[in-house]
């Protein structure tokens, strides 16, 4: 599949609440009698609808009759206006200033609404740091809903590699351990300078600023991304307490910001997943839509429908 924009298959908006009472939209697509439905979540400042393989992943799921429904949790984007329904308020939401564990409300949220819509069994897909989102959910909640993670990375290493590239070109930028006092506004959190967040991976794509405030840095820093999938530290889940839902992830050899190998990040999965269904693709990359010749969309809706039927 070419990097060129794909023509969505056939579906809809749709809404639906987080517990919080915020509006929530996504975009599904829908199949005669569905056996179940995915409900994929972003990653970083994400929406429902940026990432290419969506499309053909869309197309491929509906060969097996399962339904993709594609959402903007509270975090998707940089900073968005939104309506909470319970207080008929406005408020503003986004990936820049929204707390990480935000996502478990909305994915909670979410999944009340497929259960109300479908009556079928629902899958949780996240793509990169929408990875750690679906893994907090399930640590959290302890649902026994199967999972798809695609392109889980360490995003405290990511941020660390990018601090180092901004201190070498000698401009300032405030480190994780800096940021810790809170907010001045709690419901509208000022951002940090321009360079504190970011990416610095392999290739000009990857190489970016991302806007942030104190609430949403330290929450993935200091949070479940900076401790659970950061692997300059031990494993901080008791064997006890790992997550034992169906599960299959796709990591990329070439994923260009993974910052370690692929096996060193399928040890830490597997330290915090019991038994896993781990798959490293050789070529394949961060965005599934252009991982070389191999044709990772149809590996993962192949590996759906596995958990789907033995279920």
């Amino acid at each position: 599949m070419s990097a060129t924009a794909h023509k969505y298959p056939i579906g809809r908006i749709v809404e639906f609440n987080s517990d919080s009472g915020t509006r929530l939209h996504g975009f599904l697509v829908e199949v005669p009698k569905p056996r179940a439905v995915v409900m994929h979540v972003h990653g970083s400042l994400g929406n429902f609808y940026a990432n290419r393989f969506l499309a053909e992943l869309g197309e491929d799921l509906r060969r097996f009759s399962i339904a993709l429904l594609s959402v903007n949790l509270r975090t998707h984007d940089g900073i968005s206006e939104a309506i909470n329904d319970s207080s008929s308020a406005v408020e503003y939401v986004g990936g820049s200033i929204i707390d990480f564990d935000s996502c478990i409300e909305d994915i909670s949220g979410v999944l009340k609404w497929t259960k109300r819509e479908f009556a079928v069994p629902s899958i949780l897909q996240g793509h990169s740091l929408g990875c750690d989102r679906v893994l907090r959910f399930l640590q959290v909640t302890r649902r026994s809903i199967p999972f798809s993670l695609l392109s889980p990375c360490d995003s405290k290493e990511i941020q660390l590699r990018w601090e180092a590239a901004i201190s070498a070109t000698g401009v300032s930028s405030d480190a994780p351990s800096l940021v810790l006092e809170t907010a001045v506004n709690a419901s509208f959190p000022m951002l940090l300078p321009e360079l504190t967040y970011g990416v610095s991976g392999e290739g000009a794509q990857w190489k970016y600023p991302i806007p942030v405030s104190r609430v949403a840095f330290n929450s993935i820093m200091h949070g479940f991304p900076g401790t659970s999938l950061h692997l300059r530290v031990p494993c901080q889940v008791d064997p006890g307490d790992r997550i034992v839902n169906s599960g299959y992830i796709y990591i990329g050899a070439a994923d260009e910001i993974l910052t370690c190998s692929p096996e060193e990040m399928a040890t830490r999965l597997r330290e915090l997943v019991v038994d896993p269904d781990i798959d490293i693709v050789e070529g394949g990359r961060h965005d599934l839509s252009i991982s070389g010749g191999t044709t990772v969309c149809s590996r993962v809706s192949s590996a759906i429908d596995r958990m789907v039927s033995a279920s």
